[in-house]
């Protein structure tokens, strides 16, 4: 990454690295860059290797407009900024479930597909974060979720977590604990369930005392 003059920052592309990355304890690594989910492809394209130390860090920080939905003052929309996860393949390794992901920036990411195999917590700093799966055709989709569906997601003062499954008749659980950061009253953490195909909650969120949103389908405690 380097900084132009006006203060600017780009992000360069390192997909020539074909070494390997190592992610020491407490270490985090930012993948940083502007609404172009395939930037994120290109930061290492071609890392042969990579090793994630237990209670290790993997942010997202990707800038982008975010617009309001039509007729709809607030809940923005950024079809365009979705990061599947055949976009960090080559990161994801097999103890990236000691990994912690954070979502940073006032801006909405899509995560999407399949993100078992990597995350223990998840951390929803700013902005929005939404996680979605197309599921027309079988029962689920939660388990896709961080850590197989289990990790714990914190989020933050002013910030959104959105958990979306479609697929009228594709009823699905997320086992995960939510647990909100907030300080200011006036300012929760929120939760939104969206998606036509039913919800269950079944972990622990007793920790979590911010909004909860229901969309649109039906959300079971």
């Amino acid at each position: 990454k380097q900084t132009l003059a006006d203060g600017t920052e780009t992000v360069g592309n390192n997909a020539g690295y074909t070494g390997a990355l190592n992610v020491a304890q407490g270490g985090i690594l930012t993948l940083k860059g502007t609404d172009e989910a395939d930037t994120l492809a290109a930061i290492l394209a071609n890392a042969a290797t990579t090793n994630w130390a237990d209670g290790s860090g993997l942010a997202f920080d990707i800038k982008n407009d975010i617009a309001a939905r039509p007729g709809q003052d607030n809940p923005p929309v950024a079809p365009d900024d979705t990061i599947s996860a055949s976009d960090i393949s080559n990161i994801i390794s097999s103890n990236a479930q000691n990994v912690d992901i954070y979502k940073y920036g006032d801006n909405y990411i899509t995560f999407s597909d399949d993100y078992s195999a990597i995350g223990r917590n998840v951390y929803i700093k700013d902005g929005t974060m939404r996680f979605f799966v197309e599921n027309n055709d079988t029962e689920g989709g939660g388990e896709k979720y961080f850590n197989g569906g289990n990790a714990n997601t914190y989020i933050s003062d002013g910030a959104k977590f959105i958990f979306e499954i479609s697929g009228e008749e594709n009823n699905t659980t997320f086992a995960g604990n939510l647990i909100s950061e907030t300080v200011a009253d006036e300012i929760k953490a929120v939760f939104q369930k969206a998606g036509d195909a039913a919800l269950t909650l079944t972990g622990d969120n007793s920790g979590f005392n911010g909004d909860a949103v229901v969309e649109w389908g039906e959300l079971v405690i």
